[in-house]
């Protein structure tokens, strides 16, 4: 069809006919491509895997480790890491379930560096803490020290995430030369270890994911078989790679990160790599966060990969232990607030995709400097591809774009036209999925500007890409040097943060490819083609303009009151606050009933909830604010709530459901919900914070007005 349409039925020649096909190649991939997924999609529905139910408790042949592997530089960043271990704990408790860090210190010119100390120290005491706060569980801290690279020309951690994972699994498994120099926790149970579930320094690990994710890769149906030269798995998974969610904490530090966190558009890790590959072949892609099977990670991958030569190491050790996508959990993960760290993350991950070509042979090296051969699947060696295909994507439109204003057969408005929609199939693709679009109307708009934003950038993107390309080859083939160049996300963040960086990538060089763009555009004798050229030149040209605005925060909307608002709404409250003044009484045990009906005249229902009381403490809380009571009152009505919520029954210091308020007694059902047990804990939460800062403005005042003693020399 596209060469149809582009070739107008006329009389080309046959070497015009081969640069139209060529040039169509790239977007005809596109096309066929996305239909393939769209077939898939409404084909196989999304089945979730089987899993065991371990919602009661892990059995102790499934222990696993929870590990963060980070890369610091400042004492900051160890707090940081031990608050987001403890939270994962707190998310995820179970006896079973241990946790652990896993550090580098950041490249250096020498071994050592005089912050080092500190972080370990810090790290240690945090550590430390968490055990004595949990001792139903472990913690642990594995730090590595710097070894020399000549090839990347510094002292670093080996191999970086994969050396950590790698050696860890190592120790794991008794070995004990190792580059993991500090070790605090109790390394006694490193034997028994069976799963590690590995997360980024910033990834979210939700209520209860890590014992789904346990219990379906427990399963004996999952479990990894390996092939006959024990090389790969060929059925089951030796890792599962749950489904990623941005946080809305993110989203909201500017226009981009909300933007860029709708559907995915034209983002082609989120786009193409997409569970029609789970659904289609069984079979998901890893991309660095999930759980994996330790003897299976040991056998196949230890000795695998070669040493300075690999940087998107996902890929291959989700292809040799075969990875399952599961589509049902979630796990939380951060998003680039400015644009120019979205596109150096890019640049990152071309790099690492275009130093994957020399696994698409049939020998690669092993970690020992032995040729063996690959044995990867032909799908794996298909992702890899299609990841150089995506790559080269955009930078091949930009160059369609510009040979069809001077050089391609055919009409060059046609040839614009397909360029534009083959940029749009992310739209058109969730526009005939009605399902999505109905499920989610809003995400066709965020999908909209994205692409919207890839156009603009166009150029810009095109430099990017180029560039990771050249810098991967000449790398590889070439200088054999800085391979592994790489930067943490929060580096590379606050990199992007300083004044004075230029808000895209390749700005410059940008801007070289709008004049080429200028120039080939001047030498059409098209009028309309030329408005079309200067147009586009333009826009291209304001593109870093329209980026600081969308890397700009997002504004949010402040509500303002009248004075006859203000007093209208402090008139309910009272109104609200005189409710429970009435009937939260010594009648009904200072609880406050479930309600009073006036019509038919009920009267009080003599029966309260959690909710109901959560809410009585708050609005006891929010009535000392509005003045209705003084601290003195607040501390009375609250003191008789709770020594009455001390002599209640309860079930394993859970609150029943319902409770009669004279009585005290739990009713029948007796029951608890976890809905009212949450906004009970909410609310108590709430309060304590509330009396916190009563507590904090008090001493404020009794300090201000304390008496002022002079010394001797005054």
């Amino acid at each position: 069809c596209f060469l149809i349409y582009i070739g107008e039925g006329g009389n080309l020649k046959p070497m015009q006919w081969v640069m139209i096909i060529l040039a169509l190649l790239m977007p005809a991939m596109e096309w066929s491509i996305t239909f393939t997924h769209w077939v898939i999609e409404q084909v196989k529905k999304p089945v979730h895997l089987l899993r065991y139910d371990f919602s009661k408790g892990i059995p102790a042949e499934a222990k696993t480790m929870v590990v963060i592997p980070v890369i610091w530089s400042k004492t900051e960043e160890a707090e940081e890491i031990i608050d987001r271990l403890e939270l994962h704990y707190l998310a995820n408790r179970d006896p079973n379930i241990h946790f652990a860090i896993l550090g580098d210190f950041k490249d250096e010119e020498t071994e050592t560096e005089k912050y080092d100390e500190m972080i370990i120290k810090v790290a240690k005491e945090g550590i430390n803490r968490l055990c004595q706060s949990y001792p139903e569980t472990t913690f642990h801290l594995l730090q590595r020290k710097r070894l020399w690279n000549p090839s990347e020309g510094t002292w670093m951690g080996w191999e970086r995430k994969r050396g950590k994972l790698v050696e860890f699994v190592e120790l794991l498994k008794g070995n004990k030369e190792t580059s993991f120099h500090v070790i605090e926790g109790d390394k006694s149970l490193f034997n028994q270890i069976r799963y590690v579930i590995t997360l980024d320094a910033d990834t979210v690990l939700p209520l209860e994911s890590a014992s789904r994710m346990i219990g379906t890769l427990h399963l004996p149906y999952n479990r990894p078989r390996l092939n006959e030269r024990k090389t790969r798995v060929i059925s089951g998974y030796g890792i599962l790679q749950p489904r990623i969610g941005m946080s809305h904490e993110a989203t909201m530090r500017s226009r981009f990160a909300l933007l860029w966190s709708g559907d995915p558009g034209m983002d082609p890790y989120a786009y193409a790599v997409s569970d029609p590959y789970q659904d289609g072949f069984g079979q998901g892609i890893f991309t660095g966060k999930g759980i994996f099977d330790v003897d299976t990670f040991y056998q196949v991958l230890c000795e695998r990969i070669p040493d300075n030569r690999v940087l998107s190491h996902d890929l291959l050790e989700g292809g040799f232990l075969r990875t399952g996508l599961l589509s049902d959990i979630e796990l939380i993960d951060d998003q680039p607030s400015k644009f120019l760290a979205f596109q150096k993350r890019q640049h990152r991950w071309i790099r690492g995709d275009w130093q994957l070509v020399l696994w698409l042979m049939p020998w690669a090296y092993n970690r020992a400097g032995k040729l063996v051969p690959i044995d990867l699947s032909a799908l794996t060696r298909w992702q890899i591809i299609d990841n150089l295909r995506r790559s080269l994507l955009t930078s091949i439109l930009f160059i369609t774009l510009l040979l069809s204003f001077i050089g391609l057969p055919g009409s060059s408005l046609r040839w614009i036209g397909i360029i534009i929609l083959t940029m749009f199939l992310p739209v058109l693709r969730q526009l005939i999925n009605v399902q999505t679009f109905l499920r989610n109307p809003n995400s066709i708009f965020f999908t909209i500007g994205q692409v919207i934003i890839t156009i603009i950038t166009l150029p810009y993107q095109t430099v990017l890409l180029l560039d990771g390309i050249g810098r991967s080859l000449y790398r590889l083939f070439i200088s054999k040097r800085h391979l592994l160049e790489w930067a943490a996300s929060a580096e590379v963040n606050r990199a992007s943060n300083k004044k004075g960086n230029p808000p895209l990538f390749g700005m410059y060089r940008g801007y070289l490819l709008i004049i080429l763009f200028l120039i080939v555009t001047m030498m059409n004798r098209s009028f309309n083609l030329q408005i079309t050229g200067f147009l586009l030149c333009a826009l291209w040209a304001f593109a870093p303009f329209i980026v600081i605005w969308i890397d700009q925060p997002v504004k949010r909307k402040t509500i303002t009151f009248t004075n006859n608002e203000k007093e209208e709404l402090h008139h309910l409250a009272k109104q609200i606050w005189d409710f429970y003044e009435d009937h939260v009484n010594e009648e009904e045990n200072w609880l406050p009933p479930d309600n009073v009906q006036i019509q038919p005249p009920n009267g009080v229902a003599h029966r309260t909830s959690p909710t109901n009381i959560g809410l009585y403490l708050t609005c006891a809380l929010a009535a000392k604010d509005f003045g209705f009571i003084d601290t003195h009152g607040l501390i009375e009505r609250l003191d008789r709530t709770l020594n009455t919520i001390e002599r209640m029954e309860k079930w394993n210091g859970h609150l029943y459901n319902w409770y009669d308020t004279e009585t005290l007694k739990p009713l029948i059902p007796m029951y608890v919900s976890t809905v009212d047990s949450g906004n009970f804990v909410g609310c108590l939460i709430t309060v304590k914070e509330g009396l916190s800062e009563c507590l904090h403005s008090i001493q404020s005042q009794e300090n201000s007005f304390r008496p002022i003693h002079f010394g001797k020399s005054m």
